[in-house]
């Protein structure tokens, strides 16, 4: 259960109402929050709408929580215990009191300056995405490979361009958002799911060129688990979202294939194996289950709906 500390409610700037809510997770984060939220306030002190900043800290061991706790203007919200950034996130925007989000990460990797630019583009867009110019993260000779593929694999799912799959900066609207809150993950891969979720259902989302920093303290990124759970968020979004995606070209390749082999052992050899018909039925079979599991997403993207509009 998260935590608020009572003395920190709310945050307003020149017009009194909120409309933009500022999330930023954390998890051991003391040797770079202080300079974030500083950017944070000197970016948005120019702007003519109502504002708050929300820190939710993911359990921390270090002071990163006593620091955010003692800063003037800020909501702090603590998870009693680690949950993931994931979550973090989640529990930022159930907590948001504005109708635009924008999510920054607390280890000053991002321009927190370039956050103006991005929510002014939300009245015309629902995602504002802070596409990276660069790799500077941790065990960069790893994850670059790892995340060029999974690019390549969300490109094809949806059938968009992307720039930048999982980057920790970005603005959208909030009301969207909580149709896709059931699948949403607890750890890194939320911002790559919340991305594929909006572009597999329509939502508009744009893209900004930002400089990306290196990170101050140490990353919580596991390369092996993270990962492998950045190809699950892809798995799990074709399911979810484009079904077919995944059933018409694997029933085509089988299909081919064991209509290949049955032309050429009914024509030429003059036996037919039994694999041949086999491949031929699994095939349709194969095929038959997309066609379902795309019939069921659309029966159920009404509920999928509904769900979001009792969680807002």
């Amino acid at each position: 259960m998260a935590q608020i500390m009572p003395q920190l409610e709310e945050v307003r700037n020149k017009t009194g109402a909120i409309t933009t809510s500022i999330v930023i997770p954390v998890f051991n984060e003391e040797s770079a929050i202080v300079q974030v939220i500083k950017d944070i306030k000197l970016a948005m002190a120019k702007v003519d709408y109502g504002y708050e900043i929300i820190v939710v800290d993911d359990c921390s061991t270090d002071k990163t929580a006593q620091i955010v706790s003692s800063m003037k203007d800020v909501v702090l919200i603590r998870h009693k215990g680690n949950r993931g950034v994931g979550a973090a996130r989640k529990t930022g925007i159930l907590n948001a009191k504005g109708k635009f989000i924008v999510m920054l990460d607390g280890d000053g990797t991002y321009p927190a300056n370039m956050i103006p630019k991005l929510v002014s583009s939300l009245p015309e867009f629902d995602m504002v995405v802070g596409a990276r110019k660069q790799e500077n993260g941790s065990l960069k000779f790893l994850r670059k490979p790892a995340k060029w593929v999974l690019l390549k694999l969300a490109c094809f799912i949806t059938e968009k361009k992307i720039p930048d799959l999982n980057s920790g900066l970005r603005a959208f609207k909030k009301k969207p958002v909580f149709k896709f809150f059931g699948i949403l993950p607890d750890g890194h891969s939320w911002v790559s799911t919340i991305t594929l979720a909006f572009l597999s259902n329509g939502y508009s989302v744009k893209y900004v060129p930002i400089e990306y920093y290196k990170r101050k303290g140490r990353s919580s990124f596991h390369p092996v688990r993270d990962t492998f759970n950045y190809f699950n968020t892809i798995n799990r979004t074709v399911m979810y979202f484009r079904p077919l995606k995944f059933f018409v070209p694997l029933t085509t390749f089988i299909l081919f294939v064991g209509t290949s082999r049955f032309i050429y052992h009914a024509f030429i050899v003059h036996n037919v194996p039994e694999s041949d018909l086999m491949l031929v039925v699994s095939g349709v079979m194969i095929g038959a289950v997309g066609v379902l599991a795309d019939l069921v997403l659309k029966l159920h993207r009404l509920n999928f709906i509904k769900i979001g509009e009792d969680m807002e």
